[in-house]
């Protein structure tokens, strides 16, 4: 057997370890999450839906594992002759139809034909969300 001393410098390692694995971690996240809303924004800013909203289909709306944030697949089929790139805006909705908050989506080089599945998740948990829709799809 290890030596006390020995077993608590690797207990302390190993939690500093997490500790700085978790600060990383919600960094990633929250970068993400600026980087999705400047998306959106951007997106929704454009005029009209896009010139791809009949190549989108949304599925079932779901919550993402246990931190309730929702989520939804996307499928993409690429009705051009050539390969194309995807953005999708999606409003995460409550009964009434009212959007909670929006996210976007990508597929990149979906062939001419082809098909692409995506899940679309929002970047905070949102109480009483029970669908989507999507707002705007631009081929790129």
């Amino acid at each position: 057997a290890a030596p006390p001393s020995v077993l608590a410098s690797a207990s302390a390692a190993a939690a500093s370890l997490r500790a700085e694995a978790h600060g990383a971690l919600q960094s990633a996240s929250a970068a993400v999450a600026r980087v999705n809303a400047s998306a959106a924004a951007a997106l929704g800013k454009l005029p009209g839906s896009g010139n791809a909203l009949g190549d989108v289909k949304a599925g079932q709306t779901s919550p993402t594992g246990a931190d309730g944030r929702p989520s939804v697949v996307l499928t993409i089929t690429n009705s051009t002759g050539a390969t194309a790139t995807y953005a999708v805006l999606v409003a995460f909705t409550d009964s009434s139809g009212r959007t909670l908050q929006s996210t976007v989506a990508g597929a990149r080089d979906v062939p001419a034909g082809g098909h692409a599945t995506v899940v679309a998740a929002a970047a905070a948990p949102a109480q009483g969300t029970t669908g989507a829709k999507v707002l705007k799809a631009l081929r790129i």
